[in-house]
């Protein structure tokens, strides 16, 4: 039977942590121990050795980075004791030891990111809830072209909180500067992950624009961000007209009936609350036929 080996990494052991907050711990934990050794030889050099101390920070800089310019070396017993014991075996190898943790933290975060698992920091941001159920990638792109179009909306970020795409955002999406979150806008954590508090606009969209019975998701996800006092700033699509009132009765700032081939609607209803209704009777016979 073999035996249990010691795990390398902390994150081994303590699988239950955040693996971006280990890394991170582990490599400023590495460069305290560093900057300690530096500091300590350069102090021996300065005190054993003919030297100043600009040239022994010097020596052990060069000596640390394997760079070895030759123009000074240490002639005595205790400065060459003393870089073989903290310079050769102990401050290169944490160097070694925190550029891997590096690079691992990079990949780390990259999966996160494409995976939508990583918690960005933003501000002044639009968030958008849940994905049409067909043609979301085109409809997305069409609102992140049209929304920048507007001057002060040029270079806004743009949040999705959705399920849809697991493996990460398509390219197109992803060059339209659209970044994404992993998660359900009735959880919480998500909404909370996506920094909705601190969002400019937050757009909830019906998960299936021909079913009524979506305007429950809808509701749900409306209710706890008028819990949190963000009703203000939220814009809801809403299947059944029923239901609008609803919706106006949790301080919803604006609401709209889903037109998934016109995301200008959308954009309309976020920049100038109001004209959306405009573009909205277009569609509506019946409004239409009223007004004769």
């Amino acid at each position: 039977m073999m035996r249990n080996k010691r795990p390398l990494n902390p994150e081994h052991t303590q699988s239950h942590l955040p693996m971006g907050g280990l890394i991170r711990s582990r490599i400023n934990r590495l460069f305290t121990i560093l900057g300690g050794l530096v500091v300590t030889h350069t102090l021996i050099l300065w005190a054993a050795e003919p030297l100043s101390f600009f040239e022994a920070v010097w020596l052990t800089m060069t000596t640390l980075v394997t760079v070895g310019y030759g123009d000074y070396s240490p002639v005595t017993p205790v400065g060459r004791i003393s870089t073989i014991l903290l310079m050769f075996i102990s401050a290169i190898t944490l160097l070694t030891l925190i550029v891997s943790d590096y690079i691992e933290y990079r990949f780390y975060r990259r999966e996160r990111i494409l995976t939508g698992r990583w918690i960005y920091k933003m501000k002044d941001h639009i968030v958008i809830i849940n994905t049409p159920r067909s043609g979301g990638e085109q409809y997305f792109m069409r609102f992140a072209s049209q929304i920048r179009s507007v001057p002060e909306y040029h270079t806004v970020p743009i949040m999705l909180l959705t399920r849809q795409f697991p493996g990460g955002l398509p390219a197109e999406l992803s060059d339209c500067g659209v970044v994404h979150f992993h998660g359900a806008g009735n959880d919480p954590e998500a909404l909370k992950s996506v920094h909705a508090g601190s969002a400019k606009h937050i757009i909830v969209l019906a998960a299936d624009e021909s079913d009524p019975m979506s305007d429950s998701l809808t509701f749900d996800i409306a209710h706890r961000l008028a819990e949190s006092n963000l009703g203000g700033r939220t814009t809801v699509e809403c299947v059944g007209d029923h239901n609008r009132a609803r919706f106006k009765a949790l301080g919803i700032r604006t609401t709209i009936r889903p037109v998934r081939t016109y995301p200008e609607i959308m954009v309309r209803a976020v920049v100038a609350p109001g004209s959306e209704k405009v573009l909205e009777d277009m569609f509506n016979y019946e409004r239409d036929h009223r007004s004769e």
